[in-house]
């Protein structure tokens, strides 16, 4: 099945699980995030998940923290009304509404 990997497509097995990924890929990362939010458990990975990798003192690739970043924001925006979005002082091309 298909996963992204720190922004990178790659084949894994179906059942595989994100420990097992990690041990496989980036051995001493530190933080591990699944389609956007932290995870501390070992997880099954499912068709298309987003998984990001880092090491703790490691400076992300930029598609590694443009999409931690998004990660971020979109909850953000889901939560808040669209007034209460757009009165943040974020950037016009950096919104997601």
């Amino acid at each position: 099945m298909l996963i992204y990997l720190n922004e990178n497509s790659i084949e894994i097995k179906i059942g595989s699980r994100l420990f097992a990924l990690r041990e496989q890929h980036k051995e001493d990362a530190d933080l591990l995030i699944v389609n956007g939010y932290p995870a501390d458990t070992d997880l099954e990975l499912v068709e298309g998940d987003h998984v990001i990798m880092i090491r703790r003192g490691e400076q992300p690739a930029a598609a590694e923290l443009e999409s931690l970043m998004m990660g971020f924001l979109l909850p953000l925006s889901m939560i808040l009304s669209r007034r209460q979005f757009r009165s943040l002082k974020i950037a016009p091309w950096e919104r997601s509404l």
